[in-house]
Order: C-alpha cells, then sequence, then structure tokens
C-alpha cells in the first residue's frame, strides 16, 4: 500500500509518520525524480508514503497535469492500494481534480466538528465535479454520545459490559 499527501496546502503525512524531512512529491510531478527516489518507508511501521512539501506554485496546476496521471500509473503497477490524502472539498477543489485519477473515492466527515451544512455543500460540490463516491467514513465518534442518539445505544456497549438488569416488580 501507497499513502500519498495530496494535501500541498498543508500537507500532513509525513508529520503523522513523525518525519520532519520535505517531502519529494512535486518533484516527482515535476518529473525530476523517479517513484523510487521519492517513496518514503516509515521505519516502525514499514508504510510506504510520499510526502508533499507546502508549495509555492498553484497546487491545482500541479496536481491536473498529465505526469499526475502518468506517476500514479507506475505507482499502481508497484502497488495494490493507494490512499491519497487531499485537503477538503470545500477549502480547495483539488480534492476533486485529484478525484478524476482514482478508481473510488471516498468522503470523510469529522463526527461532531463538521456541520450538516458544510456535509451538504461538499457533497454538492462533488457532484458539480461528477466525483463518483464509493463509500463515506464518519471520523472521531465518541461512540457513548453517538449511543444516545441511536435507537439502539444497547449495541453500543462495550462488549464484555453486561448491562443492568431491571428487577421486575411483580403485583
Amino acid at each position: 500500500m501507497l499513502l500519498i499527501d495530496g494535501d500541498l496546502r498543508r500537507p500532513g503525512v509525513a508529520k503523522s509518520f513523525g518525519c520532519s524531512s520535505e517531502g519529494r512529491l512535486t518533484e516527482l510531478l515535476s518529473g525530476t525524480i523517479e517513484l523510487h527516489d521519492a517513496v518514503q518507508v516509515d521505519k516502525r511501521s514499514g508504510a510506504h508514503y510520499l510526502a508533499a512539501r507546502r508549495e509555492d506554485a498553484h497546487p491545482q496546476d500541479v496536481l491536473n497535469s498529465l505526469r499526475t496521471e502518468i506517476v500514479l500509473d507506475k505507482a499502481r503497477r508497484s502497488y495494490d492500494f493507494i490512499l491519497i490524502d487531499t485537503p477538503p472539498i470545500l477549502v480547495a477543489a483539488d480534492a476533486a481534480i485529484i478525484a478524476k485519477f482514482c478508481d473510488h473515492n471516498l468522503f470523510f466527515v469529522r463526527w461532531g466538528s463538521t456541520s450538516r451544512d458544510c456535509v451538504v455543500g461538499a457533497l454538492r460540490r462533488l457532484m458539480l465535479y461528477n466525483v463518483k463516491i464509493t463509500g463515506s467514513v464518519v471520523s472521531h465518534v465518541k461512540m457513548r454520545k453517538h449511543a444516545q442518539y441511536a435507537t439502539g445505544e444497547g449495541y453500543y456497549r462495550p462488549y464484555g459490559q453486561i448491562p443492568k438488569l431491571q428487577q421486575i416488580a411483580h403485583a
């Protein structure tokens, strides 16, 4: 699997692996280096990733190129799965640009902090760009709070915790 930092405005993939080194994605997309020279490997997990660095160039110009398509085709030959992390669609159209090169697109929503209006707006924008969403992921769910809203509250109890039985009064 290869994780690509497709957020050239606020890259964060390298940081999530605890690496402070500069990413080489833009060099790869410009053709000055090859894929194997740009890929980094996390020593702890063995994960392969392409880190980006903040760019002065307009990210949409960098991403919307034939070279991006070529790089992704090369990566497909070396990796079974490629995940591309993009900026939020309401912040920049970068996600929609990258989506056209992808086989599947996941829509991520952060539970408890992304408003319903933002979710609807983001989905509408993706529809305008003809991006097909394969699935959605809700992250950072607080299960206790979520259980208050769910009708099947008992299902969300931690496994192994036995619910207290109510005593039945006989008349």
